[in-house]
């Protein structure tokens, strides 16, 4: 019988030890900070309704005596989609680099952005839907 050496024994295992390490990494990430369940490897994506589709983004213009809820058009749901997988701090604010492109903002717009992410779960017991805030992020957009 063929004596197996250390490092090809080790090959042998590595992609088990790969797997296991990415899933203790997402699920760990997904339980202590925004990232939902499904995404970053999906493990856990069976225990949650935490997906993209139930999530959901608010966006803010504040000014001094004004408060208005603004809406981005359909052709950016691409960004909007990459933000509501993991909205992170970090992530609101290239967001918000992203939006300062996107708008035309006259000299008496907005003072501040407020960003919200919201997160739609159900009652176990009777079904009935209900949104949390998962994250929320005011930023100035003019200085």
């Amino acid at each position: 019988m063929a004596k197996i050496f250390p490092v090809r024994r080790f090959l042998i295992y590595l992609p088990v030890f790969l797997l296991i390490l990415v899933a203790c990494t997402q699920i760990i990430i997904a339980s202590y900070s925004t990232l939902g369940a499904w995404s970053g490897g999906g493990f856990g994506m069976f225990s949650t309704t935490d997906i993209g589709s139930n999530r959901h983004l608010h966006i803010f213009a504040i000014t001094p005596n004004v408060r208005r809820e603004l809406i981005l058009n359909t052709r950016h749901k691409k960004i909007v989609d990459k933000l509501l997988v993991f909205p992170s701090d970090n992530a609101i604010e290239n967001f918000v680099e992203k939006l300062k492109d996107i708008f035309y903002i006259p000299e008496t717009g907005p003072v501040k952005l407020e960003i919200q992410v919201w997160k739609k779960s159900f009652n176990p017991d009777t079904l009935k839907p209900k949104s949390s805030i998962i994250n929320s992020l005011e930023i100035p957009f003019r200085e």
